[in-house]
């Protein structure tokens, strides 16, 4: 959901449009969000970090501060470029396919054919 929460924030696209790497504060103020909320920002650039979307890259050749940069993963999900899968993705977690999983035990326990009987009440 951290991925999702980027590709709907457009924080690739933001980055990607900026040409090197972004600072938290410059990434916070192009970002689209409440600024009561920017601490929270960087716990969530952690996140996709770990995961492979963004690295830490330096700002410039001769400065010791970092930025936030994309790497080919994330050039996947730019939603201008024509082999995007940014869409693709935001249907895959759309609520309505990923409900069903959180009912996957009582679909087990009861007589619907589907999770996603269970889940919304009637066939997909």
């Amino acid at each position: 959901m951290s991925l999702k929460c980027a590709v709907q924030l457009g924080i690739m696209d933001i980055i990607h449009k900026h040409d090197k790497p972004m600072t938290l504060a410059e990434l916070v103020e192009a970002l689209p969000i409440n600024k009561a909320k920017a601490q929270s920002v960087s716990r969530l650039m952690r996140i996709l970090i770990h995961l492979g979307f963004f690295m830490k890259a330096k700002i410039s050749k001769g400065e010791e501060e970092t930025g936030y940069w994309i790497t080919p993963a994330s050039r996947l999900l730019l939603k201008d470029k024509p082999l995007s899968v940014a869409s693709f993705l935001l249907a895959m977690l759309h609520l309505v396919l990923t409900e069903p999983w959180h009912h996957l035990s009582a679909w087990f326990e009861n007589e619907n054919s589907t999770p996603f009987d269970t889940a919304h009440g009637r066939m997909l």
